[in-house]
């Protein structure tokens, strides 16, 4: 009788143990469901496009949802399908991309010229990393458009050109002066054709020696300078 009044105790000790186990399994469960909608959440919500696909084929696995915005095509469209397959990019640069992470390991930033739904073509660039995803060489892969901070890139780079075209045919003297270090940052060559000094002269001296005010009689403002009268460097002839 004592024995099976001991075996009972065992028993319900054992029930109530496999219980707790139970209690933690679930409550496990539902912190790692509570960490996945967080994850996925953070992923729809980034700019970037972010997805993953077989390393062999390029069949995309998973993506969040910034590629509708990007590529215009939705993540239905793209599951199951490669980029080369849907053409937004060449089997070329995929190539490319594969090329660089057998290389280094990861591709950083590289330059990928892509093809909306619409036939809209952007720029891109592309950081890739190899990993295993359910058991299978895969692919992490995040996509920034860069169009635009090319664009403006460009236009900063023509204004530039203009700029500096328009200072290089300017016959006036224009000139940049930086207080803080007590020098000119900029002078434009015309002043070697005005003053008959040499360029580097004045970027070495300055302008302060050089200029005296205009006569009190003359008719012209107070404060006009000149320069001391010099004869322009003789120029040796071909």
């Amino acid at each position: 009788m004592h024995h099976l009044e001991k075996s009972r105790e065992g028993l319900l000790d054992e029930i109530s143990r496999l219980e707790a186990m139970e209690k933690e399994c679930q409550e496990a469960k539902r912190e790692l469901e509570e960490s996945r909608q967080q994850l996925e959440a953070i992923l729809n919500e980034s700019p970037a496009l972010i997805s993953i696909s077989h390393k062999r084929d390029g069949m995309v696995l998973e993506t969040n949802r910034a590629c509708e915005p990007m590529l215009a095509f939705s993540r239905d469209e793209l599951l199951g399908k490669s980029a080369v397959e849907l053409g937004i990019y060449s089997m070329l640069d995929r190539q490319r991309l594969l090329s660089e992470i057998d290389k280094k390991g990861a591709a950083r930033n590289l330059p990928l010229r892509m093809k909306r739904k619409d036939g809209i073509f952007i720029e891109t660039e592309a950081s890739s990393v190899p990993f295993k995803y359910r058991g299978e060489e895969c692919l992490l892969t995040v996509t920034n458009d860069v169009t635009d901070r090319n664009m403006a890139l460009e236009a900063l780079r023509l204004s530039d050109e203009r700029l500096q075209e328009a200072l290089l045919n300017s016959r006036h003297v224009l000139y940049r002066r930086n207080a803080k270090r007590d020098r000119y940052d900029y002078l434009s060559p015309s002043i070697e054709e005005l003053t008959g000094y040499p360029f580097e002269h004045f970027l070495n001296n300055g302008l302060n020696n050089l200029l005296k005010p205009l006569p009190q009689n003359t008719q012209k403002p107070e404060n006009r300078l000149l320069f001391p009268s010099r004869s322009p460097p003789a120029r040796k002839l071909s």
